[in-house]
């Protein structure tokens, strides 16, 4: 994801992505305040490799070792806005609205309750069969939040309690919409017991707005949700340097005429993306884009359907008219090219 429109320094940027999205990366636990008066919480839990977002004029505390990160205003509700570490403007906007509402700055886009989680569905149901994404979702300057409990919770950190909110009351969160799971006297050991309880019951980040087995049989139906958000990462990606609008393999469009693909592509396997003259291969998590033909670009999208150097090799001579010694060439070297760019196609060990 795009941040060099947010002037912080890289920790702080991936720590308020990884509060926003609940998708965990490298580092330790980014936790959020909503008052100064718990700041002695943050200070008794957290360590040098942890990030508390805490209110502007907090006062120092020798004993806080984590890096603060503060904000002034409030990051809570549709409509908040806040001012954090001192750089730009944070809107919080509610889902339903998103498509309605111009972006003008960095902007956190979340579930607020049922009605906001059926737009959501229904954005990502038109967006599998059709094709058409929502426009702002795919803006560099907006992020989807709590997307762990939308069907990228392979990385939810709520079970290790790398992510918290610490409401003004002194309840403790997994996420500002999450499930209670304790009080700023916990410890510990008394809060991963409450985010294993939040766990049982439902998903824990989203489970204080929308019912719990809603959004569990939401997410169950819908098993390639986690690519869908992927996909809005790779378009955001794209976003930054191309005007054109691109199409998404296995949303709505196929590069290759004719393609059925062999199974259900993995979140984290690359995306290809494609306009009628340019073709882009994106390696999620990394936003790690790659130029290239047609033809290498056909290759790609048969190797991620197929995960298979073998079957790919044959629906080229069947699909793209590859004659087959040429088409068994190509996987090799779209391969190769891929893998030195740290395009990681699935089942690639037979490709020398």
């Amino acid at each position: 994801m795009n941040w060099s429109h947010v002037r912080l320094p890289a920790r702080a940027r991936r720590g308020l992505l990884y509060w926003v999205t609940g998708v965990s990366g490298e580092g330790g636990r980014v936790w959020s305040l909503e008052s100064a008066e718990h700041a002695d919480f943050a200070a008794r839990m957290l360590g040098a490799g942890d990030l508390v977002l805490i209110p502007a004029g907090t006062p120092d505390l020798p004993a806080l070792r984590a890096k603060t990160l503060t904000f002034d205003g409030a990051l809570l509700a549709t409509g908040d806005v806040a001012v954090v570490g001192g750089a730009r403007l944070l809107r919080v906007q509610d889902y339903l609205s998103v498509a309605f509402t111009p972006v003008t700055g960095p902007t956190a886009v979340r579930v607020t309750g049922p009605a906001d989680l059926g737009a959501f569905l229904a954005d990502a149901d038109l967006a599998r069969n059709s094709g058409v994404f929502v426009d702002q979702l795919t803006h560099p300057m907006v992020w989807l939040g709590d997307r762990c409990a939308l069907g990228d919770g392979e990385r939810c950190g709520a079970s290790t309690l790398s992510r918290l909110h610490v409401t003004g009351s002194g309840q403790v969160h997994p996420a500002p919409g999450g499930a209670p799971i304790g009080r700023v006297s916990s410890t510990m050991e008394e809060l991963g017991r409450g985010a294993q309880l939040a766990a049982v019951r439902g998903d824990p980040c989203l489970a204080g707005v929308v019912s719990a087995p809603m959004l569990a049989a939401a997410v169950a139906d819908r098993p390639w949700l986690g690519r869908y958000l992927r996909a809005l990462d790779a378009l955001r990606a794209v976003r930054t340097t191309s005007e054109a609008r691109f199409r998404v393999s296995g949303f709505g469009a196929r590069l290759v005429g004719g393609l059925r693909p062999h199974r259900m592509e993995r979140a984290d396997e690359p995306l290809v993306l494609f306009t009628d003259e340019d073709f882009v291969v994106y390696q999620p998590g990394e936003d790690r884009c790659l130029r290239l033909g047609r033809d290498d670009a056909a290759i790609t999208e048969l190797l991620v359907a197929t995960a298979s150097p073998d079957a790919s090799a044959l629906l080229a001579t069947a699909l793209l008219g590859f004659d087959r010694h040429f088409a068994e060439a190509a996987v090799v070297e779209v391969g190769n090219r891929c893998a030195g760019a740290g395009i990681r196609l699935p089942h690639l060990e037979g490709v020398r």
